[in-house]
């Protein structure tokens, strides 16, 4: 499958296929939905069942694997040269666009068009760089 080749770290298998538990598992329930299993075979609750009747239902079901492929991927990646000076050398800061701090929120909820404020203050000497993922919900 194309999705399967653009993404190296995504590995497609039909339920024929053996060897170890899967990370995400999508199966067909009674009611003619497409559903997506964890590793142990239970329903993930936070994404959605797909009609397997819907128009492209494939599709929509594939580009969520894509999505969450993409995401347990960036998640897994670590930097195993960080320092504990490195860490002291910047402060991070989510606020509001009137300056509330939202850093104490734990789970953050923006609506659309709401604006979010994330600040990175360099207390060190040297220039950081930094990467910003934008993982869509697609």
């Amino acid at each position: 499958m194309k999705i399967a080749k653009s993404r190296p770290y995504l590995r497609l298998f039909t339920e024929y296929d053996e060897g170890q538990p899967y990370l995400l598992n999508l199966t067909r329930n009674t009611l003619n939905e497409y559903e997506f299993l964890n590793e142990s075979y239970q329903r993930i609750l936070s994404l959605p069942k797909i009609s397997a009747d819907k128009n492209r239902a494939m599709y929509h079901a594939m580009s969520i694997l894509k999505h969450v492929a993409t995401f347990k991927y960036i998640e897994g990646i670590e930097n195993e040269a960080l320092k504990q000076s490195f860490e002291q050398s910047l402060k991070t800061c989510l606020s509001d666009t009137i300056d509330n701090d939202l850093q104490s929120e734990g789970v953050l909820d923006v609506k659309d068009d709401e604006k979010v404020v994330l600040t990175v203050q360099n207390l060190g000497k040297q220039s950081l760089y930094m990467t910003l993922l934008y993982l869509s919900s697609s």
